[in-house]
């Protein structure tokens, strides 16, 4: 049985396709930007042998969670069917039917995503998971970047990944494992694939170390 690797994302300005219109004249590279995202997503699994779950951790409402879900089950089914629950604003816990399943006690901002971190995670033995990560771009983003490193004996590690930050660049470059200068869902493309990386190198390592 296949272990999961649990992917953990704000929604606002962290997974959302990338609008130039918004902001300038910045190119993307792929005009189906999701798309991009589910075939590399498909690739890592493949490659680490693992099941990605999405579980979106985000201070946005619970409406709005659910119209993001529902954009996704009608337009990237590949990516609907990879949800768990997600813990939006006031710690509410729901799932992809767009049901309030549980609730995360929390003290608040700057700790709810820390809270939410380990709300995702308890509903996992230990043994399930291979690696996680955590995508997100602003300072609010940074508790759960640190919560997520408490968890670093899954066999693929802990990581937390950042797109370009316009409000807190510093802060992100330095907590981020991995930053991109690329926006949105662009940057958390080009992060997971660093992150892929980085997890190749570290299996390569171990493997020439068995063989001394």
């Amino acid at each position: 049985m296949r272990k999961f690797f649990i992917l953990m994302a704000d929604l606002d300005s962290t997974f959302e396709e990338y609008d130039r219109s918004d902001r300038g004249s910045y190119i993307s590279e792929s005009a189906d930007q999701f798309g991009e995202f589910v075939s590399f997503v498909e690739k890592f699994e493949e490659k680490h042998n693992v099941d990605v779950v999405i579980h979106f951790v985000s201070g946005t409402s619970k409406q709005d969670f659910c119209e993001r879900v529902q954009y996704f089950k009608d337009n990237y089914p590949k990516i609907y069917d990879r949800l768990g629950h997600g813990v939006v604003e006031q710690g509410k816990v729901v799932n992809r039917a767009f049901t309030q399943v549980d609730f995360c006690r929390t003290d608040g901002v700057p700790y709810t995503k820390a809270d939410a971190v380990c709300k995702v995670l308890e509903n996992y033995m230990p043994y399930e998971v291979a690696g996680a990560c955590f995508m997100g771009d602003s300072r609010i983003d940074v508790p759960a970047f640190r919560m997520l490193k408490m968890f670093n004996r899954y066999p693929l590690g802990s990581y937390a990944i950042s797109p370009r930050s316009t409000r807190d660049y510093f802060l992100m470059n330095m907590d981020a494992d991995f930053y991109s200068n690329k926006p949105r869902i662009l940057g958390c493309i080009e992060g997971f694939n660093k992150m892929s990386e980085r997890i190749e190198e570290k299996q390569s390592v171990k493997s020439d170390e068995r063989s001394l």
